[in-house]
């Protein structure tokens, strides 16, 4: 708030006072104007927003919203009740509140994206996605790369990786100068959208500007293998290790290329072994107990084929004597794919 009554400034500035002891005295203060009493009404309303309950809140706000001309204040009095409904999870009533709001404040450009953020509490992409963009619309060169990154968010939660990417990039600009994380982010959408050379370039630029990013050599790398190119995979993963030991998924795929490409059983159980000491979340030890299961029975290592399938039962909560379930699943091929998401 801009101004409020001088008058009333003792009971705001005054420590000893509970909130509503401050609220009732303002509302007690006899105005000098008309504008004066929109402002007692508000900053009495304001004062318990914290420490009252949601609904008594609410009840102000619509005692004295009707009787309010003075635009700051009741924009004040409108948000606080919007906020009030969302902690009730009364969201229905909040939105259409929120779309009140846009209509007699079409400018307020704040409006929309508060809005685009309730429709995501409610996972309500597709609206998100609306009010989020005619922010952005609204804001034209003003959007910060939060801004950018949260619409980028949204819509990789309905896998629209083209638009994506697209805000990504937009959030790469502003910060080219200081972070490769933002041309990293624009690449991998652009990767999951299966536009892996246009991915590329972003990656590149990403590691011209921070040339021990592992994360970017990884996708690198992840590029070069998607395109049969063994030698430039296999160097971005070994820059990937250089940078970042513990990254499990660099392991992963050097042993599905060593395997895939020359035959290399052995590396590749190497590879896949180092990747279990370094899966500490556990993302790929499924994947990874299966593989090596079947690599050792491949070399007529039974012992170890056996221990690797006693690990996949163990992980997925099932006894050791469920070992005839297992016999009876088809596992002629191996099976190299994971998470596109996974960067651990």
């Amino acid at each position: 708030m801009h101004y409020a009554p001088p008058y009333i400034l003792k009971y705001l500035q005054d420590s000893s006072l509970s909130d509503m002891e401050r609220s009732q005295l303002i509302l007690e203060t006899e105005p000098e104007n008309e504008r004066d009493q929109e402002y007692i009404y508000t900053f009495s309303t304001t004062t318990i927003r914290t420490s009252a309950p949601p609904q008594e809140v609410i009840d102000r706000c619509d005692k004295y919203l009707p009787l309010i001309k003075t635009e700051e204040c009741r924009k004040f009095l409108q948000s606080i009740r919007i906020w009030k409904y969302e902690q009730l999870e009364q969201f229905d009533k909040s939105i259409a509140l929120r779309k009140a709001q846009i209509e007699e404040y079409p400018d307020e450009t704040d409006y929309y994206k508060e809005l685009a953020q309730t429709y995501r509490t409610i996972k309500d992409n597709e609206n998100a996605i609306k009010y989020y963009e005619q922010y952005v619309s609204l804001r034209n060169d003003s959007v910060d790369t939060d801004e950018y990154e949260e619409l980028a968010d949204i819509y990789e939660d309905v896998n629209d990786f083209k638009n994506s990417a697209k805000y990504h990039e937009k959030s790469a600009a502003w910060e080219a100068r200081f972070s490769a994380d933002y041309w990293q982010l624009t690449g991998r959408a652009l990767a999951l959208d299966g536009q892996i050379d246009e991915a590329m370039f972003y990656f590149k630029f990403a590691l011209k500007i921070d040339p021990k990013d592992a994360y970017s050599h990884y996708f690198m790398g992840r590029c070069y293998q998607d395109k049969k190119d063994k030698y430039r995979a296999l160097h971005h993963y070994t820059q990937a290790l250089k940078y970042k030991p513990d990254f499990a998924a660099v392991h992963l795929n050097i042993g599905a290329i060593e395997f895939n490409e020359e035959g290399d059983i052995k590396e590749a159980i190497k590879c896949f072994e180092t990747a279990i000491d370094k899966d500490t979340k556990g993302e790929f030890l499924l994947l990874l107990y299966r593989n090596l299961r079947m690599l050792y029975k491949e070399i007529l290592e039974y012992d170890k084929s056996e221990y690797y399938r006693g690990k996949i039962f163990e992980l997925a909560g099932f006894p050791a004597d469920m070992g005839q379930y297992l016999d009876e699943m088809d596992e002629d091929d191996l099976d190299f794919n994971f998470d596109d998401d996974s960067q651990d």
